[in-house]
């Protein structure tokens, strides 16, 4: 017996795009979660953006993080960024632990960088 998740988003099927000759898929298919800057006015990248991507191999995830003075992140690559996950809990966890080591703070952050990165973090708690 299968028991369905009415909650559940439905499963999406593989996207049919290929890699180019680097290895990177386009974003453009990819399911998106973005944190925007709060900052009034603000017209530059969000804090951070999360994006997975369905593939017949299985799920690719890309993370990009941009704090006020530094910031990091990897695109849609089987190669690089973690690789191929067989699930796309697995994806996104993979995604949200990137995420949360970018954004662990050390001593010798700005307090403008460190604030940018506790608004991440608030933001990854709403994420599923």
């Amino acid at each position: 017996m299968i028991q369905l998740d009415l909650f559940a988003p439905p499963p999406s099927p593989p996207v049919a795009v290929t890699a180019n000759p680097h290895g990177a898929y386009p974003d453009d298919e990819a399911e998106s979660f973005i944190c925007p800057n709060p900052t009034k006015g603000w017209r530059g990248s969000p804090l951070c953006a999360i994006r997975l991507l369905h593939i017949e191999a299985g799920w690719l995830q890309a993370t990009d993080v941009c704090l006020a003075d530094r910031g990091g992140g990897h695109g849609l690559s089987e190669k690089f960024g973690g690789g191929i996950h067989p699930t796309r809990e697995a994806a996104l966890t993979a995604a949200l632990a990137d995420v949360a080591r970018r954004t662990a703070v050390a001593v010798d952050w700005s307090t403008a960088a460190a604030h940018d990165a506790w608004r991440v973090r608030k933001w990854m708690e709403g994420i599923a």
